[in-house]
């Protein structure tokens, strides 16, 4: 029997009578799954260039707005728009993303768990729903990051950059079989709801330290487990 979550759907004021059936469920990671973003966004800040700094507050700031973009997306951003430079080749933007890989990467390591994320997980699993994870964290360091935590085996499937949210809520559908109306995607930033509303998924907002999503937001909870009750 698939899990049955209250959640509410645009036409309806109220969580549906007795819950939404669903197949699937797709997680975002950072700041939906472990609470990595104020990691993130301090190794945004210490990556920046000696020579740079004074652009901090305004790259920080951009780097909450569009949390969820890959890096390599936020280090271009940071060169061509903000340093104005000319030919940003992509290997040096490579470069600069190992850079900042170097940087994040102990900064993650002490990361705890989103309050309710693990015991979620469980439940969905134990009541017979695919789950997966969807992030834009590189697919190797996503799953360092998984490992770490013996958290891997948790989900049938682990999807990390260069697969966009939409690439990646697609493949749960064509690949495993699914409608769009019986996947939930949990993310906690502005492309997460445009990914789950381009697909058609249901979408739940955990608000993080990323900037809120601009669009009309349904279904919102800190701990995802209220959304069993």
């Amino acid at each position: 029997m698939p899990i049955r979550l209250n959640l509410k759907k645009p036409e309806t004021p109220a969580p549906v009578e007795n819950g939404v059936e669903l197949d699937a469920v797709v997680f975002d990671c950072d700041g939906v799954l472990l609470e990595t973003i104020s990691a993130k966004l301090q190794a945004y800040v210490d990556w920046i260039p000696e020579e740079h700094t004074s652009l901090q507050p305004t790259f920080s700031e951009h780097n909450r707005r569009s949390f969820g973009q890959s890096r390599g997306v936020q280090i271009r951003y940071f060169y061509e728009e903000l340093v104005k430079m000319e030919s940003v080749s992509d290997v040096f933007i490579e470069s600069e993303v190992q850079r900042f890989t170097e940087i994040c990467e102990p900064l993650c390591e002490a990361a705890e768990w989103a309050e309710g994320a693990r015991d979620f997980v469980l439940a969905c699993n134990e009541a017979g729903s695919r789950t997966f994870v969807l992030s834009g964290t590189p697919q190797e360091e996503l799953e360092g990051m998984l490992q770490q935590r013996d958290a891997m085996e948790l989900f049938d499937g682990v999807m990390g950059f260069p697969i966009t949210k939409e690439e990646g809520l697609e493949r749960v559908v064509q690949e495993h079989g699914f409608r769009p109306e019986r996947i939930l995607f949990v993310g906690d930033a502005q492309r997460d709801a445009e990914a789950a509303q381009a697909v058609g998924t249901h979408f739940v907002y955990r608000p993080s330290e990323a900037d809120r999503p601009t669009c009309p937001i349904w279904n919102e909870t800190v701990n995802l487990l209220e959304l069993l009750r």
